[in-house]
């Protein structure tokens, strides 16, 4: 049973789960994979960390440069990880990655009319052609990204929900903008997702995120699906560090660890990097002490938490 059992087999559930992930085939890093149904995020909030840990704060300036590393070293072995993950779910550890003070790059929208467009809607499971209202949302100087809003929505409404998530999706670095070319808007208490150079919400689940305070960091999750999996997720330095690491920052990492360790990684990865004024040090002393290779491994892709300009 999970997180009970120490063994699965006469193996440990981290080399079960890593020897199904290295069952896959690593595709083509940046290959642009099929449309697929969106990923979505866990709803568990039971994240445990220990309290008696301590570590100094990181820089907490948005584009502060990552300590200088050789980025082709082996990566170090963990000393004494984990036997289990100290986390259920990583975008439920702490609402403060990303909040409503901190700056959007969202600039202007503009409707554009009612046009077809094919959406995966997680009601009925499947993709389906819709004739959606359809926005052009400005992002900093001259990004663009198409929200394209079901119709059951009124032409109105349509506006204030494309507005009011167009600013929270703002709030993201970057580098999440990197393959992200459209947005779905669906009524529905179901999961948002990524993937698809898209990012999926159903806006009845909003209450739920936005009354744990973690409707940023959601997005960041599944932001991270849309613009950073095709590159890094099956790659083999990434892979690597998985191993030297021997262990997961969630549960969900764990029992997902193919599809997503990067997302559950990149969040806690900010935190600890930009964001560790803001969190209590044992956390931050937790997340280092069980991913210090995947630390070590994004710490080479220059990621930061500027928005853009």
């Amino acid at each position: 049973m999970r997180g009970t059992s120490s063994t699965i087999n006469g193996r440990s559930p981290f080399v079960v789960a890593l020897g199904l992930a290295l069952a896959f085939a690593a595709p083509a890093l940046g290959k642009r994979r099929a449309r697929q149904p969106p990923r979505g995020m866990p709803t568990t909030t039971n994240n445990v960390v220990a309290q008696d840990a301590s570590v100094p704060a990181a820089a907490s300036a948005e584009s502060s440069p990552s300590p200088a590393r050789d980025c082709r070293a082996p990566f170090l072995a963990a000393p004494n990880p984990p036997t289990r993950p100290p986390f259920s779910g990583s975008a439920y550890i702490s609402g403060a990655i990303i909040t409503e003070a901190d700056p959007t790059s969202f600039a202007a929208l503009e409707y554009q009319g009612r046009a077809d467009r094919r959406m995966f809607d997680r009601r009925t499971a499947r993709f389906q052609v819709i004739n959606a209202h359809i926005f052009d949302a400005r992002f900093g100087a001259s990004t663009h990204v198409e929200v394209q809003v079901n119709p059951e929505f009124a032409r109105d409404e349509a506006e204030r929900e494309a507005r009011s998530y167009a600013a929270v999706i703002g709030r993201l670095p970057s580098f999440l903008f990197r393959d992200l070319r459209t947005v779905w808007i669906h009524r529905g208490d179901l999961d948002w997702g990524g993937g698809n150079n898209n990012l999926m919400i159903h806006t009845g689940r909003h209450g739920s995120y936005a009354s744990r305070g973690v409707v940023e960091e959601i997005l960041l999750h599944e932001a991270t699906h849309t613009s950073l999996d095709s590159e890094h997720r099956a790659s083999p330095r990434w892979r690597e560090a998985q191993i030297a690491d021997h262990a997961w920052i969630s549960d969900y990492a764990r029992d997902n660890p193919e599809r997503e360790d990067l997302a559950e990684t990149v969040s806690v990865y900010l935190a600890q990097r930009f964001r560790a004024d803001r969190l209590p040090a044992a956390t931050i002393a937790t997340i280092r002490a069980t991913i210090g290779a995947r630390i070590a491994y994004l710490d080479c892709a220059g990621l930061t938490m500027s928005v853009l300009r």
